[in-house]
């Protein structure tokens, strides 16, 4: 059977890699290379340019989430009686929130690894699928209550 790590897996881009060391035969004797693996700290050059791509991250996401903010604050202010849209409107602004709690939190968290000259990694795999699940939820609640609105109206 074939594992799935292998076809998907990622491979170690960190920049503590293995040096193969010699391999030892049962004597205690050099047999070749290749068998004992020793780490070793490769020193991390920062490029000008990773900060500013972590700044243009950082201002990509506030983008979004100014734009969450805007779309809730005219939800709510032209809703005028319709309390659905009212709720749709306050429930999109904590949403927008959250894209700039993450934002903030992630643009912090990578200029101090940046900053330490960690190797990585920088990416992050849940924060974005958690956000964009969060913000399809609030969408797909906005349509199912405007549809129940529109078939209660006859």
């Amino acid at each position: 059977m074939i594992e799935l790590g292998k076809i998907f897996g990622r491979k170690n881009s960190h920049a503590y890699g293995a040096i193969p060391g010699p391999l030892i035969d049962q004597a205690g004797n050099a047999a070749g290379v290749g068998g004992i693996s020793l780490l070793r700290k490769v020193p991390v050059k920062i490029e000008p340019k990773v900060y500013f791509a972590n700044e243009r991250t950082f201002l990509a996401w506030m983008h979004m989430a100014v734009l969450l903010s805007s779309i809730s604050v005219a939800i709510v202010a032209f809703a005028e009686a319709n309390a659905w849209s009212q709720v749709y409107g306050l429930v999109l602004m904590p949403t927008a929130i959250a894209f700039c709690c993450y934002a903030l939190y992630m643009y912090v968290k990578r200029s101090r690894m940046i900053r330490r000259k960690d190797p990585g990694p920088y990416e992050e795999k849940w924060g974005p699928v958690v956000l964009s699940s969060i913000l399809a939820a609030s969408i797909v609640t906005n349509f199912f209550v405007k549809l129940y609105e529109v078939n209660t109206r006859r």
